[in-house]
């Protein structure tokens, strides 16, 4: 579980702010 945890966390965290803002990293517009 711990091994998809951090990957996770890292997409919520750049999806959250990608949403209201310029796209980054191949985020969803």
């Amino acid at each position: 579980m711990r091994d998809w945890l951090p990957p996770v966390a890292m997409l919520a965290l750049w999806s959250i702010p990608n949403r209201g803002g310029p796209p980054r990293m191949g985020a969803p517009a």
